[in-house]
């Protein structure tokens, strides 16, 4: 074959010895030989004596070859097998079986480093982006040179120093055969580059790796369920009946105009605070009635004569409400502590407040949007699967509807169930309650008023407004998100991952309200309509976070130095979410005696948090420990740094709303005076809250409220 260096090079192709002459020739081995070389070269008795040889030997060494093929084999199998072991161990945690999966990958293909993206099915993006072609698209991307391949971005190992090699890329997928992620496998470290032997292996790996991926997705929203029901159950011990006189009043009495409840109701001065929680359902109707949603949306209450809600006492909130099979729904007798119907039980809808009610017809949920057997109940809302909140509602709380009359519910008594349901949904903790979730709703139609807001947004914009309002703070507990997030709660545990944990469960409680049977104040809505309304109030829901208003702050001063653009979508969105902060903190904006009221309230509910924070064995904010918190100082910072801007924003876009900066203003000269008192006088010694004691009052003092304060912001006469 040549010569070097005095050396013959010798090749002898070699057949299988058992092919025939009618099969095509095959090469099966081929034998080098160096011999040193003469004049004459190479016998060729040593050829055929070599050729002869070889012709007993080779069957042992293609068997051999085979033997070593089969070994290596049976050990990638039972790598396989392991690998399967270990990922299936890990179903529980997605995170830690991602990792698990990128360990077991750069073991079997002796990778040097393994990383994995999930697709984004929603945008079809990988989480961490890597190639726009290729694994995407159901193909394995096997690139032996990164640097000589065009879509390699160098940037990272410039500023790294790390040296990128080769890459093997492949796809992970589903039972379904769609990709959900992407495995890039960085530097083969025994070799020059990946073999083909590391594709077939990863091919093999990814169907291990999409089914543990599926079934631990799966085995979360088992979970998430779980949470939910768990959830439902509480919130169901919790809340009291429904009275008969509460839905009689609202409906016996009639709408009463704004005027009738006081004459200042329209004002920005007015305190609604000063109405006695009992009269504040009739002013919501009231509201709706003066803002002209209830004839928009046909909120119609003629055809209704006489009703009654039938609350059977025999039909308690059981403390204990495990589903049971036993469960029998015979009137007659009393309510199992298991509430859930029974198979053969149908009753009639309209009169029963079944919390999964019947799909409609026209409803056909994507099954690629949610992994949850149960997506959302009713047949109009099919949700953005970006924002997917399902939510299980109320368990049947066996409430009965007995009408005097053969007419069905009206959407306007459908309006009075929802309204007190909604009140009902609302804990007592000294803040966060119905009374604040009422002056947030009256804030939102002091805007609708005195701003002219049907000039800037559509009626539908204005109407979700209002009701996320109301429906903004639902089943508050009295704790912020953090300690949530602290004490592993059930919620964090449900609603962590996607952060504003509260806000979430608030829309949550909410959609259960919409759901329960004979709720659904929207009902009547057109599928689009129906589903524009709870995407709106999700968005809106979320804004109350003020972490989301300082994500947006810079949008929202660009939206004020440019100016409202109606046309503009982002500016809608943008405005429903100042409205509904601005509204959120509309306490700030009233009379000093009111704001110094709320402040108190306020830290009270905080240092309850603080309370149990330390009980945990954490340590609180300042502004949560009622040791160290100096109020007067955390009230001028939270005036400066938050309620001000905000009021300030609203002022530039409508100059109508000056006043209420102006005031907000004002209430942060008084905390300055008040902080500038007991810098003079010295701090208490004792208990935070000294600093809202009378005493210490910059003007008049003001005699304990008992919670109720008058149109100006003075405790009624009598009042304790």
């Amino acid at each position: 074959m040549g010569y070097l260096y005095g050396v013959s090079l010798q090749g002898i192709f070699m057949r299988h010895p058992n092919r025939t002459s009618q099969c095509v020739s095959q090469c099966s081995i081929l034998i080098g030989y160096l011999h040193r070389t003469s004049q004459w070269g190479y016998p060729y008795r040593d050829e055929h004596k070599i050729q002869h040889c070889f012709c007993y030997t080779s069957t042992v060494l293609t068997s051999t070859l085979a033997f070593q093929k089969e070994q290596k084999l049976k050990c990638e199998c039972q790598a396989l097998l392991q690998v399967a072991k270990n990922l299936f161990t890990h179903l529980d945690d997605v995170s830690v079986l991602l990792q698990e999966i990128i360990t077991e990958a750069r073991n079997l293909s002796n990778a040097e480093i393994c990383s994995v993206f999930l697709l984004d099915r929603h945008s079809h993006e990988l989480v961490a982006k890597v190639f726009d072609g290729g694994v995407v698209d159901d193909e394995i991307l096997n690139i032996p040179d990164a640097y000589a391949h065009p879509l390699f971005y160098r940037g990272v190992d410039d500023s790294t120093g790390f040296r990128t090699r080769n890459i093997l890329c492949f796809p992970i997928k589903n039972e379904s055969q769609e990709v959900i992620g992407v495995a890039e496998l960085v530097n083969k470290i025994n070799g020059p580059w990946f073999s083909k032997f590391d594709e077939d292996l990863a091919t093999a790996f990814s169907i291990y790796c999409g089914i543990s991926i599926a079934h631990s997705l799966l085995y979360k929203k088992v979970n998430e369920a779980q949470y939910r029901s768990h959830l439902a159950n509480e919130m169901m011990m919790y809340h009291m009946k429904v009275s008969d006189d509460e839905y009689t009043k609202l409906l016996s009495e009639g709408i009463q105009p704004v005027a009738a409840i006081d004459p200042n109701f329209a004002d920005f001065t007015y305190t609604p605070r000063s109405l006695p929680e009992d009269d504040t359902s009739m002013a919501i109707l009231s509201m709706l009635q003066d803002m002209n949603f209830i004839n928009t949306y046909k909120m119609d209450r003629q055809t209704l004569t006489r009703w009654r809600w039938d609350l059977d006492p025999k039909h308690s909130l059981d403390p204990n409400p495990i589903p049971d099979p036993k469960y029998n729904p015979d009137p007659k007798h009393s309510l199992d502590p298991n509430p859930i119907p029974d198979p053969k039980h149908n009753p009639d809808p309209k009169h029963s407040l079944d919390p999964n009610p019947i799909p409609h017809p026209k409803y056909n949920p994507d099954p690629k949007h949610s992994l949850d057997p149960s997506p959302f109940p009713h047949p109009k809302y099919n949700p953005d699967p970006k924002h997917n909140l399902d939510t299980h509602p109320i368990p049947d709380l066996n409430i009965t509807l007995t009408l005097n009359t053969t007419l069905t519910p009206t959407p306007f008594l459908i309006l009075n169930m929802t309204l007190t349901l909604n009140i009902k949904g609302y804990r007592d903790p000294p803040y966060h309650n119905w009374m604040h979730a009422f002056s947030v709703s009256h804030f939102c139609y002091l805007l609708y008023k005195n701003l002219e807001l049907s000039n800037y947004l559509e009626d539908i914009e204005i109407f979700a407004l209002f009701i996320s309002c109301m429906c903004h703070d639902l089943d508050h507990r009295g704790t912020n998100n953090s300690f949530q997030v602290a004490s592993k709660s059930v919620l964090a545990a449900l609603y962590s991952s996607e952060g504003s944990v509260m806000e979430r469960h608030h829309f949550a409680q909410a959609i259960a309200i919409l759901n329960s049977q004979g709720c659904n104040i929207f009902d009547h809505f057109s599928r689009k309509d129906y589903q524009r309304m709870l995407d709106l109030m999700r968005d809106i829901i979320l804004a109350t976070d003020l972490a989301h208003h300082l994500r947006i702050f810079k949008d929202l001063q660009k939206m004020a130095e440019v100016g409202y653009d109606p046309k503009n979508k982002q500016h809608h969105s943008l405005l429903l979410c100042l409205l509904m902060t601005s509204c959120d903190l509309s306490d700030q904006t009233k009379g000093w005696k009111t704001t110094r009221k709320i402040a108190e309230l306020i830290y009270k509910e905080f240092f309850s948090q603080g309370d149990l924070e330390k009980a945990m064995g954490n340590r609180p904010l300042e502004m949560m420990d009622r040791e160290k918190a100096y109020i007067p100082e955390l009230q001028i910072s939270f005036m400066e740094h938050i309620a001000m801007p905000i009021y300030k924003l609203l002022q530039d876009l409508f100059p109508k709303a000056s006043e209420l900066y102006e005031r907000v203003a004002s209430n942060r000269e008084q905390w300055t005076k008040v902080s500038h008192k007991f810098t003079i006088r010295g701090l208490p010694s004792n208990n935070s809250l000294d600093f809202l004691d009378e005493d210490y009052d910059p003007q008049a003092p003001d005699p304990q409220m008992n919670g109720c304060l008058d149109a100006e912001g003075h405790p009624e006469s009598g009042a304790e």
